[in-house]
């Protein structure tokens, strides 16, 4: 790893300055699994980190809602990679940063600085001499600490937080959580037709039992958040939480006529995105297990909590219908589909 070092854009924050850690993660898709590491890590020191596939909500423009989220960051950590360079959003949102004097801490990987001057324009004006991290043959893990230094150089201080049991990091957006909680009265007692997915993941037994409670849970972390995520893409509202999983409701306290499919859809978006973190996984060679259900049919709400979290009863779940169940232990295309009945 090495740094590239010049007169930047240290000159936007002030002596004495002291903002509180928001932080943008500007990457492409393909390079999901490497923001999400630096996400992991700027979480882990306090930092609220804002990235496309936890941060946009269905129902508006994904480019408004990135907009937004660059004029609230306090810092843009720049994912570079081959990819990223040839990507038309990432340089819109660089120049959008670039013009709302938000710093920028670049990470290459993949990518030397003369290739990104030569291949982008656009962002060495933006960057000018801002110093650059260049990721080597370790990987993010030794990067990830001087990309938190370089944030704290620039007078951004994490923020205090409490962990929480119930609760993911990838919690419900704001504007959800008010919409729900401003009438979560009137849904307590009520009675409710919706579809409840479970899911989970889990390391093999004999890897857990050599394991610290809190390293089996810095490991299955990203995939309940990533879980999480998925849910409330497709509206639902996570009601339990556990160390290993989550209980996820479609059809209260948001109900849509088609809930039971979104139960569906966001069951094989779990699937497919957990894929490549247990790819990642076995790299070092560890294995993850998914498992996942959803089935249809009849509760009464009892509670909700400021948190969103749901206690109910089901009701009549002799009536209900399993609409899917599946295990990634199976070969790729092999689950059960029963949506119908």
């Amino acid at each position: 790893m090495r740094d590239h070092h010049q007169e930047g854009l240290h000159h936007w924050i002030y002596p004495g300055e002291v903002h509180m850690g928001n932080i943008f993660i500007s990457h492409v898709i393909a390079d999901e699994l490497l923001m999400r590491e630096i996400a992991q890590g700027l979480e882990e020191a306090g930092y609220a980190a804002w990235f496309f596939e936890r941060g946009v909500l269905p129902g508006t423009s994904y480019l408004i809602q990135i907009t937004r989220a660059i004029e609230a960051c306090d810092a843009l950590v720049l994912l570079v990679t081959p990819a990223a360079l040839e990507s038309d959003q990432v340089t819109k949102g660089v120049v959008g940063a670039f013009e709302r004097r938000i710093p920028f801490i670049p990470v290459l990987v993949g990518v030397i600085p003369d290739e990104l001057k030569e291949c982008q324009p656009e962002w060495r004006h933006a960057l000018g001499g801002t110093a650059m991290l260049c990721c080597g043959e370790g990987g993010l893990s030794p990067t990830i600490p001087r990309i938190i230094d370089g944030i704290r150089a620039l007078g951004i201080e994490p923020k205090e937080r409490e962990f929480s049991t119930t609760t993911p990091a990838s919690s419900a957006p704001a504007d959800v959580s008010e919409h729900i909680l401003s009438y979560r009265s009137s849904l307590e007692g009520e009675r409710k037709q919706v579809t409840v997915l479970c899911a989970g993941a889990s390391l093999p037994p004999a890897l857990s039992e050599k394991l610290d409670p809190e390293e089996v849970h810095d490991l299955l972390r990203p995939a309940i958040d990533i879980m999480a995520e998925e849910v409330h893409r497709y509206e639902g509202t996570v009601a339990q939480l556990a160390g290993d999983g989550l209980t996820a409701v479609f059809g209260a306290p948001l109900a849509h006529e088609d809930d039971h499919q979104r139960a569906l859809y966001a069951a094989l978006a779990i699937r497919k995105r957990l894929g490549g973190y247990e790819e990642r996984l076995k790299a070092k060679g560890m294995e993850l297990a998914l498992r996942a259900g959803a089935n249809t049919g009849l509760i009464k709400v009892e509670a909700v909590g400021e948190d969103l979290s749901m206690s109910y009863t089901p009701l009549g779940m002799g009536k209900s219908r399993l609409l899917l169940e599946f295990r990634k232990t199976l070969p790729e295309d092999e689950y059960t589909y029963l949506e119908g009945g």
